[in-house]
């Protein structure tokens, strides 16, 4: 396991910046002992979420709330995505506009997870994986991955669903 302390991260803005302490971690699990890192982390997921609540107001009028209530909205949202996804190829394939969703809605999903459910931001090393929750009982998500399958176009659970199906995982 790599471990990092606080100053390494301390200037950290967003998720890109913060994979490139990991990348030198190669295929160990990069691991947040120090609080005021894993600390760091949630600060980076709260602004990407806080920044799909602007999303969801700019392209709907609604509010996100952090509730289990709100994924509905959510859900609501990312379906409009796709479906406008399916009709303009040009958007459907900006890698930068997903990546960007992925990580905003994503962390959004997220925060809704760890702040009614618990669990800790972690970011694995290895590069084809995206940031997770980890719990006590050592579950872990992927709430961007979710997303990124629904902006695929997987339509086999819904952001409410996956909530339930991690809380169920945590219990």
């Amino acid at each position: 396991m790599i471990k990092c302390n606080a100053p390494c991260i301390a200037d950290v803005k967003e998720l890109g910046e913060l994979r490139q302490f990991v990348v030198a971690a190669g295929d160990q699990e990069f691991v947040f002992e120090d609080p005021g890192v894993v600390e760091k982390l949630n600060q980076v997921m709260d602004a990407y979420g806080k920044s799909a609540i602007d999303l969801v107001k700019t392209i709907n009028g609604t509010s996100l709330d952090y509730t289990a209530a709100s994924l509905k909205t959510l859900e609501d949202v990312v379906a409009s995505i796709v479906k406008r996804l399916s009709v303009d190829a040009a958007l459907a394939s900006d890698e930068a506009l997903l990546v960007t969703l992925c990580h905003k809605f994503g962390a959004y999903l997220g925060e809704v997870i760890r702040r009614l459910l618990g669990g800790e931001w972690t970011l694995p090393a290895h590069g084809d994986r995206s940031i997770e929750l980890r719990f006590a009982n050592g579950f872990r998500c992927s709430p961007s991955l979710q997303i990124f399958a629904k902006l695929r176009g997987d339509t086999t659970a819904t952001v409410e669903t996956y909530f339930q199906e991690v809380k169920h995982g945590i219990v």
